[in-house]
């Protein structure tokens, strides 16, 4: 309760893993359970098909 900026901040951007493109971290990546590896490809392979079909709806 010390830092209410991070505190107010949402949780879920704690958890947001580098992109691909950050090559200093993408090592980091490998260092993850496998279980959150796969849950962060799923939600990526969601996440591309959301943009995908958003795209398809603002054309």
């Amino acid at each position: 309760m010390m830092f209410p900026s991070e505190s107010s901040a949402p949780s879920s951007a704690a958890f947001t893993p580098p992109t691909p493109a950050s090559g200093p971290s993408s090592p980091q990546l490998n260092k993850l359970p496998a279980s959150f590896n796969e849950r962060f490809l799923a939600h990526k392979r969601n996440s591309e098909q959301f943009s995908t079909e958003v795209g398809k709806g603002m054309a």
